[in-house]
C-alpha cells in the first residue's frame, strides 16, 4: 500500500514539473518575442531604408556576375552546335562514299576507284567496305553524343537565363518597395511638422509594415540544379557482322538487277 502510494505521489510530482516546464517555456518564448519586438521598433525607419537600399546593391552585384555565367554558358551552347554541326557533315560525306562503294561493290566491276587515286580489286573493296561501315556507325555514336551535350548544354543555358531574370524581378521589386516607404516616411514626417505633434513611434510603425522584413522577402539564394554530366556513349559496340541487305538499307542503296563484269 506505502508502495503504490508513493508511486502516485512520484507521478504528481512528475506531473508538477512537466506543467511547470511547459508554462516556462510559454513565458520565456512570449518574453523573447516582445524583446524582439521593442528591439524592432527602436531601430530607425532611415535605418531600414539604407540597409534595403544596401541589400538592392548586392541584388545588382549578383545580376552581373550572373551575366557573366549566361555569357559563358551561352558561349559553350554555341560551341557544342558548331562541333556538332561539323560531325554532321563528316558523317553524311562518309555515308556518301560508302554507298558508292556499296553499289560499286554490288555492280561486280573488276576495279573499284577508292579515294579519288586508288584502285581495288573486288575483294579489297569489299574489306574495305566492312572496315569503313563499322568505322561510320561509331561515327554515328560520337555524333548523338555530341547531340545529347547540346540538349544538355541548352538546359544550362535556359537555366541560368531564368536565374538571371528572377533576380532582375527581384531588384525591380524591391527598389519599388523602397521608393514606396521612402515616400510614405516623407509624408508622414510632413504630415508630423504640420500637425506639430510627435508621430515617431506611429511612423516607424507604419513604415516597417510596409517594407515589411525585407530580408525575409528576399530569395538570395541561388537557383541550383543538378544536371546529369554522364555523357558518355555507354559501352562500346561489339562489332556485330552487317548483312549486305541491311548495310545497302542503311545506306539508301538499291541491289542492281543485273550483274555486269568487266571494268568501268
Amino acid at each position: 500500500m506505502c508502495k503504490k502510494l508513493g508511486m502516485l505521489a512520484a507521478v504528481a510530482v512528475v506531473g508538477t514539473l512537466v506543467v511547470s516546464q511547459t508554462r516556462l517555456g510559454s513565458y520565456v518564448g512570449t518574453a523573447w518575442d516582445r524583446a524582439k519586438a521593442r528591439a524592432h521598433k527602436q531601430v530607425s525607419p532611415e535605418f531600414q531604408l539604407e540597409r534595403a537600399r544596401h541589400l538592392a546593391g548586392q541584388l545588382g552585384e549578383d545580376i552581373e556576375k550572373q551575366k557573366g555565367v549566361v555569357a559563358d554558358e551561352t558561349v559553350r551552347f554555341n560551341d557544342l552546335n558548331k562541333q556538332v554541326a561539323t560531325a554532321r557533315k563528316n558523317f553524311d560525306q562518309k555515308r556518301d562514299e560508302l554507298a558508292k562503294l556499296r553499289s560499286d561493290v554490288d555492280s561486280g566491276v573488276t576495279k573499284v576507284k577508292v579515294d579519288g587515286t586508288r584502285t581495288l580489286t573486288p575483294e579489297e573493296a569489299k574489306d574495305r567496305l566492312n572496315r569503313d561501315y563499322k568505322t561510320w556507325t561509331l561515327m554515328e555514336d560520337e555524333l548523338k553524343s555530341r547531340e545529347k551535350l547540346v540538349s544538355v548544354q541548352e538546359r544550362k543555358k535556359a537555366l541560368a537565363e531564368q536565374q538571371l531574370t528572377t533576380l532582375f524581378a527581384k531588384k525591380r521589386e524591391l527598389e519599388a518597395r523602397i521608393a514606396q516607404a521612402e515616400a510614405r516616411l516623407q509624408e508622414l514626417k510632413l504630415q508630423q511638422a504640420e500637425n506639430n505633434s510627435a508621430r515617431g513611434e506611429d511612423t516607424l510603425a507604419e513604415v516597417n509594415e510596409l517594407l515589411g522584413d525585407i530580408e525575409r522577402d528576399l530569395d538570395r539564394e541561388k537557383v541550383k540544379s543538378e544536371l546529369d554530366k554522364q555523357y558518355g556513349t555507354g559501352s562500346k559496340p561489339t562489332e556485330p557482322t552487317v548483312s549486305d541487305e541491311e548495310m545497302r538499307e542503311r545506306l539508301g542503296v538499291t541491289k542492281p538487277n543485273k550483274v555486269v563484269r568487266g571494268d568501268e
